[in-house]
């Protein structure tokens, strides 16, 4: 006869192949173990029905939709709840380093850009933000990588589940959070910086020929002339 406990975990995961990945998580309290495999993809809408193939560009200010989710559970196991308690967006693969942007911050959007659609009431959480590039990174290196603390709660254990509420004042008792999280690698998700389909005509973006080629602005140079490191002027 088999026999599954499930605990109170909080857990970090992210993923090396973002777009999709499962990521299976162990977690031990007492003398007892339970196992969940957890689901990270992203979408193409709010529909969540098509998910973006491995290593699909987005292009700002387009949202990226997200979803994570436990997999491989019968249908009857829907004691437990997916909780979203912290995602964030780094230019690297550190989930420590230094430029960051926070998407969901205690369990809650972190700001406008962020959306939560579902959270602490289901065994998925859903969420959209509004894609971005960093500032003083190449177009080349605009990429994201993300990161997301969850924990997984059953609601048939009592102070287990703590409802969620993201309204001013807030005050929840935080009972997965006694656990350490653990850090891993992600992402990424490539990032098409935003161009105005006019850039050309207004004139003044490249110093010589400028032609839009597929959404961006290409300048190129007249003869016996070359582009400059900035890739808009021209000299000799």
């Amino acid at each position: 006869m088999n026999v599954t406990c499930v605990f109170p975990v909080q857990q970090m995961i992210n993923f090396s192949r973002i777009i999709p990945e499962i990521q299976n998580i162990q977690v031990f309290q007492a003398v007892v173990s339970g196992r969940f495999d957890l689901n990270f993809g992203f979408y193409d809408s709010v529909n969540y029905t098509t998910q973006l193939t491995n290593g699909a560009t987005v292009k700002v200010p387009d949202v990226v939709f997200a979803k994570i989710s436990l997999s491989n559970l019968p249908s009857s196991a829907n004691n437990l709840i997916v909780q979203a308690k912290r995602c964030w967006a780094t230019d690297t693969s550190d989930p420590t380093a230094t430029r960051y942007y926070n998407l969901i911050q205690n369990s809650c959007p972190a700001d406008s850009y962020t959306t939560v659609t579902r959270n602490y009431n289901s065994r998925y959480a859903t969420f959209g933000f509004q894609s971005f590039t960093w500032t003083n990174v190449s177009t080349a290196a605009q990429r994201i990588y993300v990161h997301c603390q969850v924990a997984i709660c059953d609601h048939n254990l009592n102070g287990t589940c703590d409802d969620l509420s993201c309204g001013s004042g807030r005050k929840r008792r935080d009972v997965a959070s006694l656990n350490p999280p653990q850090f891993i690698s992600a992402g990424p998700i490539f990032i098409a910086p935003h161009y105005s389909h006019d850039l050309c005509d207004k004139g003044g973006y490249c110093s010589d020929v400028c032609t839009m080629i597929e959404g961006k602005p290409l300048c190129t140079c007249g003869q016996g002339r070359m582009l400059a490191d900035d890739l808009r002027t021209c000299i000799s």
